[in-house]
């Protein structure tokens, strides 16, 4: 099966995350500071602009909560893109993140947002920073190009992933692995 959208986007140097706010997909597109981008695409997959914005990201990802899209960034910050234009942004948490490569996930209702590191899930409440479960032995890919650091959440699941076996492992809310 292929996909129903695809994005010609070439990570400028390692990194490239996705995120959805309803109305368009954005992508966070680093590797450094000064190349530090995010990309606004169509629900339908057109680039629609490009807002450079000097964070070293990793993740990103959509708040319901407050309608602001957030970054982690390497060293573990996560950060509030206040204004996509002028790439104006605000360090919400400073080196909170269980690893300076970590993407990170919030929950479709703002109120938490996911740390994951080899193996261990943190669900850290939004509002401030505090650690309110943790999870171990989830499975994964080594390394940060494997997947080691990344992590998806939705309502019901949180999603790991293996790249170098095109893997995707799906976990319920209590952290107990879904078999396929």
């Amino acid at each position: 099966m292929s996909p129903g959208i695809w994005f010609n986007e070439f990570p400028i140097n390692h990194n490239e995350h996705i995120t959805c706010d309803g109305s368009y997909y954005y992508t966070i597109n680093g590797g450094n500071y000064a190349t530090g981008q995010v990309n606004k695409f169509s629900l339908t997959g057109a680039l629609i602009q490009t807002y450079p914005i000097l964070i070293d990201g990793r993740g990103l990802s959509f708040n319901a909560a407050d309608s602001f899209l957030y970054a982690s960034t390497y060293t573990g910050n996560i950060v509030r893109i206040d204004t996509l234009s002028t790439g104006a942004f605000t360090t919400i948490y400073t080196l909170i993140m269980q690893d300076g490569q970590a993407s990170f996930a919030i929950s479709p209702d703002g109120t938490k947002f996911y740390d994951f590191y080899n193996g261990t899930l943190k669900v850290h409440l939004f509002s401030n920073g505090s650690v309110i479960n943790t999870y171990y032995g989830l499975a994964y890919g080594a390394g940060n190009y494997g997947g080691d650091a990344a992590v998806a959440v939705d309502s019901n699941y949180y999603y790991t992933w293996n790249a170098f076996t095109d893997s995707v492992y799906v976990y319920n809310s209590t952290g107990s692995w879904c078999k396929p």
